[in-house]
């Protein structure tokens, strides 16, 4: 055993400790110069790339001065450890690294430049701030999460870094959190996808809750505290589940019964008067301040059996000639029920119908009174209402008839507040905006509209809010472009909307070899029609080859650049076949880790909430060929911030929707981009000809038109996510 004297055991620590230290210097030397190389490389490579000046200006800047910045913070940091720093570098590398092969590979987003500069900042500060991961992963969305689940990867606590990005994404992918808990039981926010799952998409929670075998979520299911969850399981064991689960918040707070449900489901008004009653229910605890459930759920419901029970039978009436014999099944209706009818419906009715079903509403009010409407429905999805008035040129009279105030008061409603909850700004910034094409026609109601962006604006500016004065600059660059029906002047007005004039063939699959599309069809008469007419698009043999499976085919190019097309077969709808085929190539996809860049969905309005389940954050360009595919872009848009979209604001045709997919799939086999305007301009020349099909054309909706994919673009580029 060897002694030490004191003198010479300080000595020896102190050795060991410069030796440390010296040994720490080194390591984070080398990551310094890691670091130097990934952003000398960056830069000149940005050089180069084919990104718009203001994105590539703001990357560069971050690349270089403000990489350097953060560099020299970790360096003279005093309060993190050596490995801390080193902790912090490995971060800066895996941001640069990612972002520089996404440039590398075409797959870089533009749109979220700053936003992936300001939410990598705010992450890296939490080896300094020592933050909870869940308080600053908050406002993260599901993409941006991800993308630092994978750039943090070496800090500690990285696990749930990773556990809350999976479940933002889930909460997108509501249709994929049956199969993630089957094979991840024990996942750490379990509970929360459960009640998740039946508060969203109940049909899908009850088959999974009756067919798992998983004994860890039957415990999971059985000792769940939600009232809401209970009263589903329970209802899945009713022959008649589907009858009652429109009503399982009622159920679950004992306001009904299940045999008060069997006396009417068979009585259109009363059933669908019940959902009417309870949609009302749900905004009257929105406006008391709570939260309600169920909410996306019951106007689920209420669109559909508003479509099967009236805006189906009276649009399919419109030869009738007397309006008795075509509108009968109005009779008897309140006119709030009448109103969930023209709002859930939206473009599903044909113009004459929208009109005679405004018409019999506004009956019910005093001719200066019209604003009492809205009181009723406790205000009610009221921007939906106003939209849909601009849009058949019923909304100057609406608003004349009712006081002045009134008008100014709905108007200043409309516009007031929209930067206090962020996490719904943007659905409400795209509700507000998508009433401006309508407004602007009106000199009386433009001048309200200019108004009270203004105040709005200016109210933000002295608080200050610099958030809320974005979202009026937003509106305002909009409001600019509807009324001077700018749009193919958006490069020169607002040039961060320019990326919506094309979608470039690198971006959908180019440097891969090929590109992938999927396409959905049901069961129904239209969709086994839409079916067959999609598939003429494919009989030249000597460009195209089928290879047709049990519930799907799939379409091969033989000429020109590599391109597939995976389509369910439109199997019956009895026990839901249809959508069962649907599953199975989206499982087949994703075990044979295909993502389709380009989703196309052929069905009827009430199908396209189910075909958005297909969107991935890899879905580049949907075509939403039903009618109304314009009114859902805010839910697609959730899952693919940097999807464009074609849809229509009225009825959806095969007349159009096969030129475009043909006329599409031409250009991408040539190893084209789809630039929208000159391919506008060769649609326009196709459908001359055609009356019909032109009068459907003239509704359908490129991207660089869409307001909503506009609002949501300006959100993304100036950091507003």
């Amino acid at each position: 055993m060897i002694f030490f004297t004191k003198p010479f055991l300080s000595i020896a620590l102190m050795t060991i400790a410069i030796a440390g230290n010296a040994q720490n210097k080194k390591a984070f030397n080398l990551k310094i110069d890691k670091l130097d190389n990934v952003q000398k490389s960056f830069a000149k490579q940005l050089s180069t790339a084919p990104i718009n000046l203001k994105a590539k200006a703001m990357l560069l800047k971050f690349v270089t001065s403000e990489t350097d910045s953060l560099q020299k913070a970790a360096r003279d940091s005093k309060i993190l450890l050596p490995e801390q720093k080193i902790l912090s570098l490995n971060a800066q590398f895996n941001i640069l690294d990612t972002l520089q092969q996404q440039v590398s590979k075409g797959q870089y987003d533009v749109n979220f430049t700053r936003l992936y500069i300001d939410r990598f900042k705010q992450l890296w500060q939490t080896l300094f701030t020592h933050k909870s991961y869940d308080e600053v992963l908050r406002p993260f969305r599901a993409k941006t999460a991800g993308m630092m689940a994978a750039v943090f990867r070496d800090f500690p606590g990285a696990d749930r870094i990773k556990e809350i990005a999976r479940l933002k994404y889930l909460l997108i992918s509501l249709e994929k959190i049956t199969n993630f808990l089957s094979n991840n039981p024990n996942f750490a926010f379990r509970d929360s996808l459960i009640f998740v799952c039946g508060n969203t998409v109940p049909e899908n929670f009850i088959n999974f809750a009756k067919n798992t075998k998983d004994e860890i979520l039957q415990k999971a299911f059985r000792e769940h505290p939600s009232k809401l969850i209970q009263t589903l399981l329970r209802i899945g064991k009713e022959p008649n589940a589907k009858v009652y689960l429109p009503f399982a918040i009622l159920l679950s707070e004992n306001r009904i019964t299940l045999e008060d449900i069997e006396k009417i489901r068979l009585q259109p008004l009363p059933f669908y008067q019940l959902l009417v009653d309870a949609e009302l229910f749900n905004r009257s605890r929105t406006l008391d301040g709570s939260s309600p459930l169920y909410v996306q759920p019951t106007r689920n419901y209420l669109k559909k059996y508003a479509l099967i029970f009236f805006a189906e039978p009276i649009n399919s009436l419109h030869e009738q000639s007397a309006e008795k014999n075509r509108f009968f099944v109005l009779d008897g209706l309140r006119p709030q029920d009448l109103y969930f009818i023209i709002i859930s419906c939206e473009s599903n009715l044909y113009t004459s119908s929208y009109l005679y079903t405004y018409k019999k509403l506004m009956t019910a009010f005093d001719e200066s009174g019209y604003d009492s409407l809205f009181r009723l429905v406790k205000y009610d999805q009221y921007e939906k209402f106003l939209n849909m008035a601009g849009r058949y040129n019923t909304l100057s009279s609406f608003m004349k008839k009712m006081p002045t105030d009134s008008c100014i008061t709905i108007i200043r409603r409309l516009m007031y507040g929209l930067e206090k909850n962020e996490e719904l700004s943007l659905k409400e910034t795209i509700n507000v905006a998508e009433t401006l094409p309508g407004i602007v026609q009106d000199r009386y109601l433009d001048s309200l509209i200019t108004e009270a962006i203004r105040i709005n604006y200016t109210r933000c500016a002295n608080l200050p809010n610099t958030y809320g004065m974005n979202i009026y600059t937003v509106l305002t660059d909009i409001y600019e472009v509807v009324r001077k029906s700018e749009y193919n002047n958006l490069k020169k007005t607002i040039p961060e909307l320019d990326i919506y004039f094309k979608v470039q063939h690198i971006s959908l699959g180019g440097l891969s070899g090929r590109i992938n599309q999927m396409a959905l069809f049901y069961g129904d008469e239209d969709g086994r029609s839409s079916y067959a007419s999609f598939m003429t698009s494919f009989t030249d043999t000597k460009k195209w080859a089928i290879e047709k499976k049990a519930k799907w085919v799939i379409i091969r190019s033989k000429k020109g650049f590599p391109i597939t097309i995976f389509a369910n077969l439109p199997l019956t709808e009895d026990n839901d076949e249809d959508k069962l085929a649907q599953e199975a190539l989206a499982q087949f996809l994703e075990s044979e880790q295909i993502k389709p860049s380009i989703l196309i969905h052929r069905g009827h309005s009430y199908h396209l909430a189910n075909s958005l389940k297909y969107v991935i954050p890899e879905t580049r360009l949907a075509i939403l060929g039903s009618c109304g595919g314009y009114t859902e872009i805010f839910e697609l848009l959730q899952k693919s911030p940097d999807a464009q979209v074609i849809s229509t604001k009225q009825v959806g045709s095969r007349l159009v929707n096969e030129p475009i997919i043909k006329l599409m799939n031409d250009l991408l086999l040539a190893q084209k981009d789809l630039d929208w305007t000159p391919m506008w301009k060769t649609l326009e020349g196709q459908f001359k000809t055609n009356k019909q099909a032109n009068e459907y054309f003239i509704e359908y909706v490129p991207p660089y038109k869409n307001i909503s994919l506009l609002v949501a673009a300006l959100f993304m580029q100036r950091g507003m996510e």
